[in-house]
């Protein structure tokens, strides 16, 4: 049930209306059913898997939460201090640490059988391959909605958890709720269990100003992808949908064509995520915080899809970058080459992981492995060459804190985030490899100029209409860079004048959006992930 279907609309309304007619006391159950039947609306073989993750979570973090109840308990009544706390508090951790692991590797093994099976199978038959063995047939494998989300949320929460940072949850009811919220099933964000039951348990009614508040996002989200993320769709698709027959500049369009797309896409997903939330009176975390305004790879990453990037930081490069594995490299480097390299090596092993980890996590073939690599490269070398880095710019005198310089490195990361899509887009390396060859088997500058852009599957009112849009995007991002509240200034107008720009906006998502006879709404990119 794609977020931009009529059947989800027709689902949402009806859900809300039944959820803001019902007395408090009902709410959350309602929520129940709406969670149910839009995972059942993908088929009830895959809401078994979401049930047994949700139960080992439960179970697993109701058993670690009760035993650290019990060493509290311990230690208030027997006033245990000092070091007798500290070999306590081992004790249970140690208790805790078995389920724990169990727990976490049925999970995440769910997640590596469901998604990455056939992934394996491929590397498999590639290496038998060379040595001309024997083949191993492709298996059929249930893929559950959000797998990826919800399963990297529960192992955070069950993490939470044993490293007592949160409390565990109670109630199972709320607990499910919470985790099948259906909102964030689809592309996330990647929730925090306890920030959204904390939600749940006080659930709100209809509320005019948050709901005009809520509409006003899902709609500026809904322009985002019907208007500019699909119909450049069409245009990025016709050209690397034939990638042996196209020459020359036409693939350095497609692919920053193909940053704005996913960009709309993606950031115009999470704005109606966090609309549709919005009207059940729960808020979400951010996931978007204007990614192309970044200086730098690593600032990028620390503004789009903030949700994965905050739940590696948390959970693998922090505990990787203090273990005593990596205490002790660390040490060593710093005895043989210098406190620098010391340093520098404490966070380039855990970055090694994360980015492999990230390629990982975003698509099952090789070129994401690669992908990985590629951005885990480019931060790890930004950061061991910064202080050369600064040396060059003071020797060349360039004043970093000019808008020149600061556009120049916006210009040099949205490049960079080409290079991404380079490894992405096209589906395979080999692919990759044949778009650079073609890249430069032509010079051919004037497609800017003779109309050629207008025969990718979009005619000239379309083309202008997307840069339009593509404009609109810009300025209203620079509002919000200027932390100018728009939603806001909307909500203070006058009412017949606050309704106008909604319902206008509601016609310009129904006009200008793609439609048609042989039209098919694209199913969001991060979806797939």
């Amino acid at each position: 049930m794609a977020f931009h279907s009529f059947e989800f609309l027709f689902f949402l309304g009806a859900v809300l209306i039944v959820y803001y007619i019902l007395p408090g006391v009902c709410r959350r159950w309602v929520l129940l059913g709406a969670n149910l039947l839009f995972y059942l609306y993908v088929g009830w073989e895959k809401l078994i898997f979401f049930v047994v993750t949700s139960l080992i979570a439960y179970c697993c973090s109701v058993f670690m939460g009760k035993q650290y109840e019990k060493m509290q308990e311990k230690i208030r009544t027997e006033e245990i201090k000092g070091k007798e706390k500290s070999l306590l508090q081992t004790k249970y951790k140690k208790i805790c640490k078995k389920p724990l692991i169990a727990s976490v590797m049925v999970i995440l093994g769910v997640l590596i059988y469901c998604k990455y099976t056939n992934m394996l199978i491929d590397f498999i038959n590639q290496v038998c391959d060379l040595a001309q063995g024997s083949q191993i047939n492709s298996v059929k494998v249930i893929v559950p909605l959000g797998i990826s989300y919800y399963t990297f949320s529960s192992v955070g929460y069950l993490l939470d958890i044993y490293w007592r940072k949160k409390k565990y949850e109670k109630n199972y009811i709320d607990f499910f709720v919470s985790m099948s919220f259906f909102p964030q099933m689809v592309q996330g964000p990647i929730a925090r269990y306890p920030k959204v039951i904390e939600q749940v348990k006080q659930l709100k009614g209809f509320g005019y100003q948050r709901f005009c508040m809520a509409l006003q996002l899902m709609l500026w989200g809904y322009f985002k992808k019907m208007v500019i993320a699909d119909r450049m769709s069409v245009f990025v698709n016709q050209i690397f949908g034939h990638i042996g027959y196209y020459r020359g500049l036409v693939f350095v369009v497609a692919l920053a064509g193909s940053a704005v797309q996913l960009y709309a896409d993606f950031s115009g997903c999470m704005d109606i995520v966090e609309g549709v939330a919005e009207l059940f009176g729960i808020t979400l975390d951010k996931n978007f915080d204007l990614p192309f305004s970044s200086q730098s790879t690593a600032e990028f990453w620390r503004r789009w899809h903030i949700t994965l990037g905050a739940w590696f930081k948390d959970y693998v490069f922090f505990p990787m970058s203090t273990s005593s594995f990596n205490i002790k490299i660390s040490r060593f480097f710093k005895n043989k080459f210098g406190t620098r390299a010391g340093k520098t090596v404490t966070s380039i092993i855990p970055l090694i992981v994360v980015w492999l980890l990230t390629g990982i996590w975003h698509g099952t073939g090789m070129n994401y492995v690669v992908w990985g690599c590629y951005y885990g490269l480019i931060i790890i070398l930004s950061s061991v060459f910064q202080p050369e880095l600064k040396k060059v710019t003071s020797f060349l005198r360039i004043d970093t804190e000019t808008i020149g310089w600061k556009y120049f490195c916006r210009f040099r990361t949205f490049i960079i985030f080409c290079g991404g899509r380079l490894l992405t887009v096209p589906g395979s390396l080999e692919n990759t490899g044949l778009v650079i060859k073609n890249v430069f088997a032509q010079w051919n500058p004037w497609i800017f100029f003779d109309g050629t852009l207008f025969g990718f599957g979009l005619n000239a009112p379309n083309v202008w209409l997307l840069l339009l849009s593509i404009g609109v995007l810009g300025f209203v991002s620079h509002l919000h860079a200027k932390n100018i509240k728009i939603r806001e200034t909307i909500a203070k107008q006058h009412i017949v004048v606050r309704w106008v720009i909604y319902i206008l906006a509601i016609f310009a998502v129904l006009v200008l959006g793609m439609y048609g006879a042989n039209y098919h709404g694209n199913e969001f990119i991060y979806a797939g992930y």
